[in-house]
């Protein structure tokens, strides 16, 4: 890889001892540099007097802190970038990357594909000022131009004509870019000052240590390589074990990098494995280590003990990763039953136990952070916090009633909580009783980026409106951003998303915010007049949801028409977008929103910092779709470690080090061996290209597929070596649609450990929970827990018990859901039943009024002709209520065709009840067809309330069984429903799932609400 070699000294990961005294040789002038932070937490916790190390924090370095001398790499480049921004200096990446754009429209103007490339394409460029290529040869272009599309000839083409401009624009006459060339007249690219930063930062140290650096990356390699060239002493920390012979991939990766002495390490192997062995019981010995001398080679040994365990396959990934929390809270239950020092704080021990735990997940790993993350706030070790009796508003609870420590959030809100008066805590008090009392365990996990909070999507989707228009997610994304709320003390938006769902089929038709404008008008309006049909969506929202989403939208409409198609330096479109976004902030202070208010004041000093740095002129389009990557590459937020915390380790195959016990989790055939990626911009066609033609080599932790293979069986067996105890091996049979199966590591281990023709179902156990508590098995059904119980007086409608007998979920939302008052029916598929009976139950209603006392036979047409002559008048008043047809003449031909069904089937049940004569009338909210001959014989239909119609019309009207129908309506009508219930209970499982679909889920105003959403638990 490179020609000159120099020398690095190597230590052993697992010899703290040795690594210690080595530092202390540098007579405190050092730097430590950990691949990892939760490395960098194992250090920490290693310094027991706490005098070796002093770590890095993000906090303490923007605030010109910079006494520090232990950081992860992450944490190195973020100091690095600092200190850059601080002294300014150079073409900022936000300008070049403009640059390039500007270069982009100019050579490629009739080629939409290049600019939609724009990130990709600085990627690479980026890559090969890094590895200081010049230009690429003409000779170069020439082969790449006979021997591939012209695609990859103009990328090659194009950073020529990128490294000309900014030539150009050093020397101080650009030639395609609109640049303040006064500004950066004699500057260099981001990229060659921080590699000048980096030499500058390095050359303050006498030692520098690298730890956990299995395999490097180019800034990586760099870091390393400048330290030595700097004949400074450097130090790699690598594993004890990468001297084995089948491991030899590493010590051959190392020696090709540098020179290196390997006497020392192989000594202290010795003792480090057998430090390792002395973690393992006697009984445990024999089939690990059989698995770890033997996974690289092809031999079959006998199962002998259980220090490798395989689960059965899991249903999904939620249910894997709850067992796997549940057993690690099982052993630590254990362990603290049989060794609990009362004389020791509960936390620290605690804190001590974890530390030999691991979860080792190497794909998608920040995804399943967050996934392993949530579910710890609900199962896992929950410890009372002390501080709770000095709390004034938990001084009413009998905290005697409370134990110390729980194993999941469900162990403690099936616990009886008093208050001293004797009474009990309510659900929703124990739920806030819980998240604020209880000290729960944490992922180490990177932040989320900034632009995946809600808050800051509001800039993201601010920025979609001003390229593409309005659309309904775009604007449900707006609302959940809370932006004003929480920047200004304005309303709070994510008040208002379930009543936008309710109206969002009337806006999804146009990407035009003055078209929405207008619609809302006509909401407006068709609200006025709308009497009170049950159902409908203007009904279902408020006069205040109207005038607040009419503010958002003029906001946003005023933005997009002061910054499209016009073209301005990046400062001046910061300057316009801010006076929107922070014009009116106020003093921040709102309870639960601390992040959010931190987030934004960082959002403004960030946009303030890029228009301090930013000298080029562009359009908004670029502005637009840049914004949020620019705030990310100037707050890149880290991972951070909070001393105060518990934390469980979940760590990749790369950064694995010792543990007792090590859950190996999502072990499937898709996910290892790792699929090898070659994504744009390094793609192997490009990689290809740069090879054969002497560009530049490629990326150093890119590797051919076999080289790939050999690593990741290595590192497979990696973290069989670093289980001291105990390893367990978990994996789902599906994700999403996809089926899964073991992986093929798996297999070798049954090949390994099994009798010969043994498959994995043969070895593997079922997943069983034997967690106790006070003398029993935990329970995980949570679903029993009683989250609301009550009593329905007199006065409750008939039709809630029916709904509380029938689906306690809708009478739930009904009753005890805030946004229950705000129920309708509100798909397409909803709203076009709707609309048919809303335009039947206006003729029935007309027809009543008007036609009180006359007196039909059903044996002419004239009952059904009277009713006919309402269905035009219908029509034209649906069209205002239900104008999201109005373009759709086929769906207004529909809808006439199923109002005329209706009466067709109604002159059908009054012939088949064997009412000859009748006449009608209107009564509070019914239409009733009443026998002359006998007044009791009647058919009633309800006016305003479409789910009660829908009902008995499906059970009414569609011809089955006559018993069944006279059994359905007369339990529809309460006759069986008791109608002295008082008392209810409402449990979890009830209101994720519809218990009863017998009255019809189709019909029902949350069916969508059903399919589409889990209710929170916490509600």
């Amino acid at each position: 890889m490179k020609n000159k070699k120099l020398k690095v000294k190597l230590l052993s990961h697992e010899d703290f001892g040795e690594i210690k005294r080595e530092i202390e040789k540098s007579n405190k002038n050092f730097l430590y540099i950990t691949a990892t932070a939760n490395l960098k937490k194992l250090r920490l916790d290693q310094d027991e007097d706490k005098k070796l190390f002093r770590a890095f924090k993000t906090r303490k370095i923007e605030e010109n802190d910079l006494d520090f001398n232990l950081c992860s790499f992450d944490e190195f480049t973020h100091y690095v970038r600092y200190l850059l921004r601080q002294e300014g200096g150079y073409i900022s990446t936000i300008d070049q990357r403009a640059i390039l754009y500007e270069l982009i429209k100019h050579f490629y103007s009739e080629e939409r594909l290049y600019q939609t490339l724009v990130n990709e394409l600085f990627e690479l460029y980026q890559f090969f000022m890094f590895k200081e290529v010049e230009k690429i040869k003409d000779s170069a272009l020439y082969e790449i131009k006979k021997s591939y599309p012209e695609f990859y000839y103009n990328i090659f083409q194009l950073y020529n004509d990128f490294k000309d401009e900014l030539i150009d624009i050093k020397n101080g006459k650009p030639s395609i870019a609109k640049v303040d060339i006064e500004k950066l007249k004699n500057k260099e690219p981001y990229i060659v000052a921080l590699k000048e930063k980096i030499s500058e930062i390095l050359n303050n140290y006498a030692f520098i240590f690298f730890d956990g650096f299995l395999f490097f990356n180019d800034h990586q390699y760099f870091v390393i390589h400048k330290a030595l060239s700097l004949e400074k002493e450097v130090y790699l920390v690598a594993k004890s074990n990468l001297l084995d012979s089948t491991e030899s991939i590493i010590l051959s990766y190392y020696e090709e990098l540098f020179d290196i002495d390997v006497t020392k390490l192989i000594a202290q192997k010795t003792d480090s494995l057998n430090d390792l062995n002395n973690f393992e019981t006697n009984d445990s010995i024999s089939w690990l280590q059989t698995a770890r001398e033997n996974f690289l080679k092809d031999t079959t040994f006998l199962k002998k003990d259980d220090s490798i365990v395989i689960y059965e396959p899991f249903y999904n990934r939620e249910e894997e990763f709850k067992f796997v929390i549940r057993k690690i809270t099982e052993i630590i239950n254990k362990i603290i039953n049989e060794n609990l020092k009362p004389e020791v704080n509960l936390k620290e021990q605690l804190k001590n136990l974890l530390k030999d735990f691991a979860i080792v997940n190497a794909v998608d790993k920040e995804k399943f952070e967050e996934e392993l993350d949530l579910l710890l706030q609900r199962y896992g070790v929950f410890l009372l916090d002390p501080k709770v009796n000095h709390k004034e508003e938990w001084q009413h609870v009998d905290l005697n009633s409370i134990d110390k420590i729980y194993y999941s959030k469900y162990d403690f809100l099936r616990t009886s909580v008093k208050n001293k008066d004797g009474t009990e805590l309510s659900f929703k008090d124990k739920l806030s009783f819980f998240k604020e009392n209880f000290e729960r365990i944490h992922v180490i996990r990177r932040k989320r980026p900034v632009s995946s909070y809600p808050v800051t999507q509001f800039i993201v989707q601010l920025c979609e409106v001003i390229l593409k228009g309005i659309d309904v997610d775009k604007f449900k994304i707006i609302l959940y951003s809370n932006w004003k709320y929480i920047s200004g003390n304005d309303v709070k938006w994510s008040d208002y998303l379930f009543q936008f769902r309710m109206v969002q089929e009337y806006f999804k038709n146009s990407s035009d915010i003055s078209a929405w404008l207008e619609s809302l008008e006509k909401i407006k309006e068709g609200k006025k007049n709308l009497l009170q049909y049950k159902g409908h969506p203007f009904a279902a929202i408020s006069d205040d949801f109207l005038k607040n989403m009419k503010g958002i939208l003029e906001v946003l409409k005023r933005i997009s028409e002061d910054l499209k198609d016009i073209q301005m330096n990046i400062r001046d479109y910061i300057k316009n977008v801010g006076k929107y976004l922070f014009e009116e902030k106020s003093t921040f202070g709102l309870e639960g929103y601390e992040f959010e208010e931190e987030l934004i004041s960082r959002i403004e000093d960030t946009l303030n910092e890029i228009s301090i740095s930013s000298y080029v002129s562009t359009d908004a389009a670029f502005f637009a779709k840049n914004l949020i990557a620019l705030i990310e590459e100037f707050r890149q937020e880290l991972e951070e470690v909070d001393e105060d915390l518990l934390y469980l380790n979940v760590v990749n195959l790369e950064n694995m080090h010792k543990f007792k016990y090590v859950f190996f989790v999502m072990a499937e055939n898709d996910k290892y061996p790792r699929p090898l990626k070659r994504d744009f911009p390094f793609s192997q066609d490009i990689i290809e290209i740069m090879e054969e033609n002497g560009i530049c080599e490629k990326p150093m932790e890119m590797h051919d597929e076999d080289y790939h293979l050999k690593l990741e069986r290595y590192l497979f067996k990696n973290v069989l070596d670093f289980t001291g105890e105990r390893i367990y091996f978990t994996y789902s049979q599906r994700e999403r649609e996809k089926e899964l199966g073991p992986s093929v590591f798996l297999e070798d281990l049954t090949s390994i450990l099994g009798r010969e023709g043994m498959d994995i179902d043969s070895l593997s156990v079922k997943a069983e929970s034997t967690l106790e508590v006070k003398g029993k098995l935990e329970s995980v059904d949570e679903g029993e827990l009683v989250v609301f119980e009550g009593s329905l007086n007199k006065k409750e409608k008939l039709i809630d018990r029916l709904f509380y007998k029938y689906c306690k979920k809708l009478f739930y939302y009904r009753n005890f859901c805030e946004d229950g008052k705000h129920l309708c029916f509100f798909n397409d598929y909803q709203l076009s039943f709707y609309a048919s009976w809303f335009c039947f139950s206006y003729c029935l209603r007309e027809h009543g009024e008007r036609y009180k006392n006359k007196v039909y036979t059903v044996h002419d047409d004239e009952y059904y002709s009277d009713l006919e002559k309402f269905i035009v008048e219908g029509e034209n008043n649906l069209k205002r209520w239900f104008f999201l047809w109005e373009n759709n003449k086929f769906k207004f031909i529909w809808l006439e065709r199923y109002v005329k069904s209706y009466l067709s089937k109604l002159i059908g049940r009054i012939v088949k009840k064997g009412i000859n004569n009748f006449y009608v009338e209107v009564v509070d909210d019914y239409y009733f067809l009443r026998s002359v001959v006998k007044e009791t014989e009647y058919i009633r239909i309800p006016l305003f309330n479409y789910l009660e119609f829908a009902i008995i019309s499906n059970y009414i009207w569609k011809g089955r069984d006559e018993d069944e129908c006279k059994g359905r309506y007369k339990e529809f009508y309460c006759y069986k429903i008791d109608k002295d219930m008082k008392d209810f209970k409402l449990k979890m499982h009830e209101l994720l799932v519809p218990i009863n679909k017998k009255i019809g889920c189709s019909y029902c105003e949350i069916k969508d609400i059903c399919k589409l959403e889990k209710l929170k638990r916490e509600e």
